[in-house]
Order: structure tokens, then sequence, then C-alpha cells
């Protein structure tokens, strides 16, 4: 069997069934559409939840944060080729079912078997950018060049592929010159790749790849329509006449429907063994599984892989059933005669069997997918190459002291370089003869050798230097040896036609895929290595970004410690991914097949149906999986808790982040008009409130139930809550238990105007509930150096002792020996005792729900009091009967003329997180009669200091005498929510219900 043969369009025998104006809008219009489209995504992604891309560790593997529907989305697209949809069908016309299975399942097994590679490299390597950089720590610079070489051989071999076969078949479709095809293709993805990075690559590949499967379900359905065809069993009997009229040579009994075919297990040989190596040498799939969160590995790829296997085999064979059952029909573009040998082996077998089952629409259908097909798998493999460029020859031997801004600038490089070189490449293939067919069962010769050696560097420690560096350049050099002296043996010659003969490819192949793994082994035995995986951890491979503050240095570095932390769970995954590997694999290729053909059984027509049937429930299932994986997660108290317990000082001020911005946007943005009016209904013994929220991305609501404390035991008392997340569609994303997520984003909003205080070495704390925990642990991850001491005041002696207890006991963040914390007890005069307490006070926070001031004004306008300036957060009280600051300090703070006039912001101004909820539930506030405009929103006052920073407002967060009242707004709770959502995947916290 060979498939070597080329032919122009104007050769097929048949116009284009569409216009060139067709082919030019979907190459060109709908790819930069397209393109627009996802640098728009990056620019909001940016914006809302600072995803920024120009960074490396965003740029090349999106904060290692990608969750695992968009992995499984990513890796079914990374091997969703153009090829795979054009050559299964292509195997389906000539070897009957044989055909498209072998091709399914010569792509699964290997992507499965990718998890564990993943997850090996997340416990080993977790800083790690690109499969090359593991290689240079572990075999040095001889080593990395060898496999630099490998890989880009492999990456050039795989684009090659894609762009002859999609070019052509585009060019035979709408007419459009082959050449202008191959050039235009890539230029799109170039765009988006350039400014969004993976993360681009990873929202292509699921827009891409659902659309694509969303096609191929519409041709299940639409095949079934024709009347000549009818059901399955119509189907079946129109495929037993073909096999009589036209029996398949090399298939018992000629027959389409058996799987004893000897050309097509030549070929499932050549096609698993090529795909083991295009994946495992693929710098993009090690790309993807460093871009996932670290539990998003193994059931990203596991489930990619095995959802993926549906496409080439219910595609495959459905669509080659078509076109072999219409043939001898009208409705063929071909009629009255059969397709050439030519039309056969340029990939027609599927837009002629589109044509006939829909018409121009299929046509047009079978060219989107074409153009989606291949451009997604370009991105992957552009966005590999300069990964290459940039990590592992730029910076390795060019610049060692690059920083994150210069990895960037020759990422883009590679980006536009690779582009270009791509389609060059495949032009002078195609006027060189060279086709889809002939790279299509060659490619494993070329891609198969550092197949063993790379498994061994990241699972086999005694694989020895020399042994790594050897072993792959010898088994080339076999494969090559043997693939060509196959060629002159069997057929009299070494030609482009005798090499792409199936024995030849299937020689060339074994030989290059198996020989270094016998060469490695022999040569690491006689001296073996005993390589420690420790060393991997000794070279930081991250890169420290140019101008990030101390803070956000750190974060990369703690996120990573992390990935570490628990190794056993890491070591699960790894447990899990290798069994799932064998399974895959015995179950796709050994188990099911092999039988089937040693039998030498033909379908009979209900086998056939059954068969056919189960493809199509499978492909529509991966049309879910990579389109409506919604998946909700759902966090208990405890895993919130967890959560928040394990948080770091960089984890706080991501979550500010996120907090301030979300506040921006409500208060500078015209969010206020699209939030829900929150409604309270009140029972005998029960109050419940309901707080909705919205944004351009979320929508939520928090239900909160409030019981009197009397009627509780003391281990009920408290707030239960619970908040549910939806994206903008309304598909729900998470429900999270938010009895402590409450108390700590409340917290954290009076964190905002805190982060900038210089002075707070004393902190005093009316409340000992979850909102006092988290002001004082919050205020410690951000300024614990600058305390010295924190007092509780609180009525209930026990449950202060509680609080205190709790704060000293906590594991994970151990009480600074520095900073005293007490219980406020005076002996004697209580209100002496706590005007000497406030009057020290450098920092007060308020958060009980009293209905009475804590203290008077005359504590903080006295002459001592006003020696000093302060910050103030109350965020205890929620209604209009309840007030923790006198109302006449409110009125003296606000006050031009006033005693605070000269430390306060615009002749006195109160901030807010919500002027109208203010208005409405904040009893003190209403009580001082503070006008609205005294009322400045949070989120206001951080839009004018991120982007004029004046010395007023500045001074004035920093030194002045400011007061925060805050009464919660829904889109804090939808924010912090996000965050502990994402934070939850990083963590693997919390469960996950799929298809919810």
């Amino acid at each position: 069997m060979s498939l070597h043969v080329r032919a122009n369009a104007s050769e097929n025998g048949i116009e284009p069934p569409l216009s060139q104006a067709v082919g030019y809008v979907v190459v060109i219009a709908i790819g930069f559409l397209i393109a627009f489209i996802m640098m728009f995504l990056t620019h909001i992604l940016k914006k809302t939840v600072g995803e920024d891309n120009k960074t490396t560790e965003m740029f090349m593997t999106a904060n290692r944060s990608v969750g695992t529907g968009l992995t499984s989305s990513a890796v079914i697209s990374s091997w969703l080729w153009s090829t795979a949809m054009l050559g299964s069908t292509l195997v389906g016309y000539n070897f009957g079912v044989a055909g498209p299975f072998w091709f399914a399942a010569g792509c699964s097994p290997m992507i499965v078997f990718f998890a564990l590679l993943g997850i090996s490299c997340k416990l080993r390597v977790p800083e790690a950018h690109t499969l090359l950089e593991i290689v240079r720590i572990r075999y040095g610079t001889s080593g990395h060049i060898v496999w630099i070489g490998l890989c880009l051989i492999n990456n050039i071999i795989a684009i090659a592929n894609m762009l002859l076969g999609a070019s052509a078949a585009i060019s035979a479709l709408s007419g459009i010159h082959i050449i202008a095809a191959t050039f235009l293709l890539p230029v799109g993805v170039v765009l988006y790749t350039f400014v969004g990075g993976i993360k681009a690559t990873f929202l292509t590949d699921y827009f891409h790849t659902f659309v694509i499967t969303i096609i191929i379900c519409f041709f299940t359905i639409k095949a079934f329509l024709v009347s000549e065809i009818g059901s399955p069993g119509g189907l079946y009997d129109l495929i037993v006449q073909v096999g009589k009229d036209h029996p398949v040579a090399g298939n018992h009994d000629g027959s389409f429907l058996t799987m004893t075919s000897k050309d097509a297990i030549y070929f499932g040989i050549i096609h698993v063994l090529a795909n083991f190596g295009l994946v495992i040498m693929d710098t993009g799939f090690f790309a993807k599984a460093f871009s996932a969160a670290p539990q998003a590995v193994v059931p990203g790829y596991i489930i990619g892989g095995i959802a993926y296997f549906a496409i080439p085999w219910c595609l495959g064979t459905l669509m080659s059933f078509s076109a072999l059952a219409l043939e001898d029909t009208p409705r063929f573009p071909t009629y009255p005669r059969r397709m050439s040998s030519v039309e056969i082996s340029n990939g027609l077998v599927l837009p002629y069997a589109a044509i006939a089952i829909a018409g121009k629409g299929g046509a047009a259908a079978v060219l989107l997918i074409t153009f989606m097909a291949v451009t997604s798998t370009i991105s992957a493999q552009v966005i590999s190459v300069s990964s290459i460029i940039s990590f592992d020859i730029y910076r390795q031997y060019f610049n060692r002291g690059a920083t994150d801004r210069d990895a960037i600038r020759w990422s883009h490089i590679g980006v536009v370089f690779f582009g270009l070189f791509s389609a060059a490449f495949s032009t002078a293939l195609y006027y060189g003869k060279v086709d889809l067919g002939w790279t299509l069962y060659m490619l494993g010769v070329l891609t198969c050798p550092g197949i063993f050696p790379t498994v061994f560097t990241i699972l086999w420690r005694k694989q020895s230097k020399i042994a790594a560096i050897v072993s792959p350049l010898l088994g080339m050099a076999t494969g090559i040896a043997v693939w060509l002296g196959s060629a002159s043996s069997l057929y009299g010659e070494v030609t482009v036609a005798s090499t792409g003969k199936s024995l030849p490819c299937v020689y060339g192949t074994v030989a290059s895929a198996l020989s270094p793994a016998l060469y490695s082994v022999v040569i690491s035995l006689v001296k073996p290595a005993n390589y420690q995986w420790a060393d991997f951890r000794n070279e930081r491979l991250a890169f420290d970004q140019v101008g990030s503050t101390k803070e956000e240095v750190r974060t990369h570095e703690e996120k990573v410690a992390s990935y570490t932390a628990d190794k056993a769970k890491l070591k699960h995954w790894g447990t899990l991914a290798a069994i799932w590997s064998a399974a895959t694999f015995l179950g796709h290729w050994v188990l099911w097949p092999l039988p089937m053909y040693a039998a030498k059984y033909v379908f009979g027509k209900s086998f056939f149906v059954a068969w056919i049937v189960i493809a199509i429930i499978w492909v529509w299932g991966t049309m879910f999986v990579a389109g409506f994986y919604p998946i909700i997660d759902v966090l208990s108290d405890a895993n919130v808790n967890h959560i928040l317990d394990t948080l770091s000082s960089s984890d706080v001020a991501d979550l500010a982040k996120a907090l301030e911005q979300a506040l921006i946007q409500y208060s500078c943005n015209n969010e206020q008009q699209y939030q829900p009016h929150r409604a309270v209904v009140n029972r005998d013994g029960q109050v419940s409130l309901f707080m909705p929220g919205t944004t351009d991305q979320l929508i939520g609501v928090k239900i909160v139930g409030v019981t009197p404390s009397e009627k509780l035991k003391p281990s009920e008392a408290g707030l239960k809550s619970v908040l549910t997340l939806c994206d903008a569609r309304g598909q729900a994303i998470g429900t999270l238990n938010a009895a402590a997520l409450t108390a700590f984003r409340t917290a954290l909003g009076s964190m905002l105007p805190y982060r900038f205080r210089r002075n707070t070495e004393n902190i005093v704390v009316f409340g000992a509930g979850k909102q006092a925990l988290w002001h004082i642990r919050l205020a410690l991850l951000l300024k614990e150096k600058d305390i010295k001491s924190v007092t509780i005041v609180n009525r209930s002696a026990e449950r202060t002792q509680q609080l205190i207890d709790s704060l000293k006991s906590n594991v994970q963040s151990p009480w600074p020996s520095h900073i005293s914390l007490e219980a406020f007890d005076p002996k004697n005069d209580r209100d002496a005792a706590l005007e000497a307490l406030v009057v020290d006070a450098d920092v007060l926070f308020f958060t009980t729900p009293s209905t009475e001031p804590l203290f008077p004004a005359s504590c903080l306008t006295s002459e001592k009091a006003l020696s000093k300036t302060r910050y103030l957060a109350a965020i205890g009280s929620y209604r209009l009967d309840m007030q923790e600051i006198d109302p006449e300090l409110l009125k003296q703070v606000i006050s031009p003329a006033g005693p605070f006039a000269s430390v306060g912001y615009q002749d006195g101004s109160v901030a807010v997180d919500s002027r109208e909820g203010c208005v409405q539930e904040a009893g003190e506030l209403v009580k001082a009669e503070i006008p609205t405009d005294k009322m400045l929103e949070i989120g206001q006052l951080f839009q004018k200091k991120n982007t004029e920073n004046p010395d007023d407002l500045r001074k004035w967060l920093e030194t002045g005498f400011v007061i925060y009242k805050s009464v919660g707004t829904g889109v804090m709770d939808l924010s912090i929510g996000q965050e502990l959502l994402r934070l939850a995947k990083v963590k693997d916290v919390g469960w996950t219900a799929e298809d919810f």
C-alpha cells in the first residue's frame, strides 16, 4: 500500500465545489477573526484576573494553573490533526473497518501514557518550561544539543505533515492556490500565539475542537438522513455489496467488514510507533503538562486520550463507508466513475463523502474543520519551537543572564520565525513531489529514536549520560539504514515511490523505535548511573520578573513549593497514570482488535450496527468533553478552611489584588446598575439574607442564615452560608460553603487600606468571632514585622480565650514570638482602661454587630489621642439599628473644621465599600447623617491611586486618619469565591461534579 501519489486540484477530475472566495474567507477572514477574538480574550484575562502574558511563566506555562477540562480539550486538539480526519477516512476507504480502528488505536495509548510522564515531571521538576531543560540538567550541554535536534526534527516533520494535507484539501475544495493556502494558514496562528502565548493556544484549542466535534456529530446524523443509506443496517447492506463488487486485496474474503486486514495492521504498527514518537518528542505536549495544575495533568490527559479515540474511529468509519456506499450513485461528485488513486491519496475521501451526504454545505463544513484542525495543531507546534528558541538556545547559549523580558522577546521571535519557516519548508516538500501520504508513512523513522531515551530520562535513574546521548543517534541511523535498505531490497530502487511503501516504512519505524531501547540498556548496564532526582530541583528555571516586588517574586516560589509539598498525592496520580496507560494500550491495541484479527471474523449486521452505534455515542461523548466539560467544583467548610489556613503572604497579596480589581470594576465601570437588590427575610427565630451579585464574567448568590445565639449550642454559633457561582451563561462552576469565606473576604476588604499604613504597631480588635480571627491573621500575614501587640476586646471571656488559643495553636501559621496577644481585662475602671487602650492603638478593627458605640468619640478626640493618627475598619454592623463607631466621631471626621481636618482627605471623608449599601445598612453612618459625597468608595480611591497616585491620597492612606466602613457587596463574594476555586485546583482540594 502506498499513499505517495500527488496531484494538483485541477487533476482531481471534478471542479472545486466551492469558489476561491469561500476558501479565502475561511483561511484569511475567519483566521484573523479568531486571532483577534483570542487576543481580546487574553487582554480581558489580564485585566480581570491578572494573567499577564508579558511574563514567561504566563506566556509559556499559563502560571501552571490550567484545569482538567481545558487540559482535556487542549490534549484532544493537539492530536486532532487535519490528517487524522482526512487520513482515517482514507484508510477506511482502502482497508474497511480495520483502517479507522487502527488509526484510532494508534492515537490514544501514547496520550494516556503521557499523563505518567507529565505527573513525573510535576513531581521532579516543577519549575520546568520545556523537556529540553530537563535533559540539560541531567545530561549537560551535549545531551541538550542532541535533544534540541531530535525535538526540532519532530516539530518540523509534524507541521509539514499537517500543512501538506490541509493545504491540498483546501485547494481541492475551493480552488485557491496550494502555496497560498500553505502560507496563509499559519498567519492567524502566529498572531494570537504571539500575543497570548500558551494560554491563547489553550483557548483556541477549546474553541476549534468544540466546533470540529459539533460538525463531526452533525455528520453522524446527516449520513443516515440520506435516502440511499437510511440506517446503520442499510449502510451495512450497501457495504456488503461493495465488498462483492470491489473486494479488498489482503482482507479476509475481500470484505470491508473484517479486522483481518494485512495492510491495515501494517499501517497500525507504523501509526502507533510513529505517534509515540510524535507525542513524547513533541515539546508542546510537555508544555501543556507544565501549564496544567498538578491535579489536572493525569485526569486531563487520560480523559483527553480516551475521548479522542472516537474521532478517527467514528468519523473514519462512517464517512469512508458513506463514500463507498454512495460512490455508484448520482449523489457522489465523481459519478459515474469511482474515485481515482490520485484523489484518494490526496485525502479527498472525506470531502467527497461530505458533498455526497450534505452537498456544498458538507464541502464547506470539511473546509472549516480542516482549517480549524490545522491552525489549532500549528499553534501547539509554534509555541513549542518558540520555547526551544527562547529557553534552550537563547537563554542557555547566548544570554545566561536573560531577564523575563528578554525571554519573551525571543519567544516572540521564535513564534514568527517558525511560522514562516514551516510554510517555506512545506512548500519545498510540495515542489519536491513529497506529499501527505509519504510523510504519513515514513515520519516514524525520524520521530521514534528519542522515545525510549526520553522516557528513561524521566523514569529510570540508571540511564547513563553516554547511553542517553548515543542511543537516539544510533537508533536514527539504524532506522534510516533499515528503511532505505528495505526499499532497495524489496523494490530494487531508493526513490520517493519506493520509500513510501508499507513494508520499508514498517521495518524502518520498528528499528528506529526499538533499537535505542536496546542500545541504552546495554550501554547503561556496562556503566550504570544512579541519578538523584533531587538534583533536578537544585537549579532555578523560572525567571525573576523585572520590576517585581519582593512579595511578587516570592509568589512563584511558594506556588512551586506547594506542588511538591504533598508528594503522596503526586505519587498517587503517577500510579493511576501508569495503570491507565497499561489498560489503554492493552484495551485499544491488544485485547480488542487482535483476537478479532486472529479469528478472521466478518461482521454480521447486528454486530456492525452495534459497532457504529457505539462509535457514534463515543464521539458525542467526546464533543461533551471538548466543549461541555462544564464542571462544578464543590468546596465544603473544611475545604475552604484548609485553603484559607494554608494561605501564604503572596497568596493574600494575590487575593487582595483580585478583590481590589473587583471593587474598581464595581465603582468605576458602571457595574452598580447590574447588581440585584439584596433581600432579607425575617421569620420567628430566623433571619435569611440573600446577597446576589453579577460581573461581566460571573453570576452568583450567597445565602446566609442567622439564628439568634441564645437558640444555639455554643458549637453551633456563627453564620451558616453557601455561595453558588455561575459563568455568564448561567452554567454552575462552583459551590462553596461560605461561612469562612464571608469572614475572610470582609477582613480582606479591611486589609486593602491597611496594606498602606506605615504604623501598625498596636492593634485593637473588637469581637472574638471569625471576623476577628481573619482580621488578625491577615494583618499578620501582611505586616507581621511591624506589629508589636494585638489586644482583643470582647464581653465573653470564654470566646476571647478560644480565639487566642486558636491563633496560637495554628500549625500552619505559628504565632510570632515578638507580638503580644492578650485579652482586654481591666482590673478596675473599665472605661478608663478602654480609653487608654484605644488612645495607644494604631489600628482598630470593629467586628461585632453592636447596637451601641463600642467607645465614645471622646476617646479619640482628646489632646493625647490626637497626637497620632489611626486606621479604623468597621465591618460588624449591618443594619440601621446597629452601630460600632460613635456617630459623633464620624461627624467630626467629615467636618472641614473638625479636629481631623489636617489628617483627613478632601475636607473629611469616610471610605466605604458601597455607597448605596452603606446608606441602606450602615447604622452609624446614617445616624451621623454622613452625606453621600463624603462616602468615598474604595474602588474609586484605588483606581485614582493606581492611575494618578496623588500625594494627598497616598499620604492619607499611609499616615492619615482613615475610617473604612463595609457592609459587603455581592461582587466581593464573587471575586473571592472565584479565587478560592482557583486555589482549590492548585491545592487539589474539594470535589468535582462533572456534567452538572
